[in-house]
């Protein structure tokens, strides 16, 4: 069965993949989770907005401690800038797919590719996956 005791950091470069942290709130909301498609269809206040996603990044910590989960904030020029997790991982280690989302101005860029492959590399040599899907989030599940 794969267990997730502990997300390992990935890097390459400037990039890098951790754990998600309560600091990276700040990082989300003004590189990624405000973007046009991202904003809320109801006015709330930004007060109101925050705490939500806090309470997001909170429920990702909490999922680390008790569930077999592996998401990694993609952190670029040491600013979060996406996210990118493994699910649906067979216990058998086969297969999984792999879901991802960037900040719009970076989806030119090599970072998709880059963080894919570090994730990848991970599965693989780590649990022996096989078999891997690739997913982009048409909308990060951060935002409100």
């Amino acid at each position: 069965m794969l267990v997730n005791n502990e997300i390992p950091r990935l890097s390459k470069e400037k990039l890098l993949l951790r754990p998600f942290s309560k600091e990276d709130i700040g990082d989300m909301c003004n590189n990624w989770a405000f973007e046009d498609e991202h904003k809320c269809s109801f006015t709330e206040s930004p007060h109101i907005e925050f705490e939500m996603r806090l309470n997001k990044i909170q429920n990702i910590l909490d999922s680390y401690l008790f569930n077999n989960r592996f998401i990694w904030v993609i952190e670029y020029n040491k600013k979060a800038v996406g996210s990118i997790e493994a699910v649906n991982l067979k216990n058998d280690g086969t297969s999984c797919e792999i879901v991802y989302y960037l900040s719009n101005e970076l989806h030119n860029t090599s970072l998709f590719n880059e963080s894919i492959k570090l994730v990848n590399d991970y599965l693989m040599k780590v649990f022996g996956v096989k078999k891997i899907e690739y997913k982009e989030l048409q909308t990060s599940y951060l935002a409100v």
